[in-house]
């Protein structure tokens, strides 16, 4: 094989390895059927949102982007979760954030199971952390 054919090959693989990362990155699996999902549909009260449901919206995906990398944009956790005043902006939140798995190709996929938004808060932060994001939604009673 010529150095030229090698050379050739080493491109295509890595640019094929780069195409198949973009499309598993940007295609991450956003599947709602958690057993979870019914329940706190149920239980959530819509006359008692603080918020438009565009907040919400924006609001789970801000949470995505923040924890689907590496390095969690703690500020923006906190910041999304301090803004939360009761229950039911918690459980549409929680709706809204849905069972988001991480593409095959991300650092971090395998580590989850169901993807909500529990099993994400509590595998993206250290005990510190959590005891802080705890601490937040204890005031809106809720538990994680």
């Amino acid at each position: 094989m010529s150095l030229r054919t090698i050379k050739n090959v080493a491109i295509g693989v890595g640019v094929t390895g780069i195409v198949a990362y973009l499309l598993g990155f940007f295609k991450a699996k956003n599947n709602n059927d958690s057993e979870n999902q019914e329940e706190i549909q149920d239980e959530l009260n819509t006359d008692n949102l603080s918020y438009a449901q565009t907040w919400y919206t924006n609001a789970a995906t801000l949470l995505r982007e923040a924890m689907d990398r590496q390095g969690t944009d703690e500020s923006a956790v906190l910041g999304v979760l301090s803004l939360l005043k009761n229950k039911d902006d918690w459980n549409q939140l929680y709706l809204k954030f849905g069972n988001y798995l991480p593409s095959p190709w991300s650092w971090n996929a395998g580590q989850l199971d169901t993807g909500d938004l529990t099993e994400w808060l509590i595998e993206e932060h250290d005990s510190a952390e959590l005891k802080t994001i705890r601490a937040i939604l204890l005031k809106i009673q809720v538990t994680i």
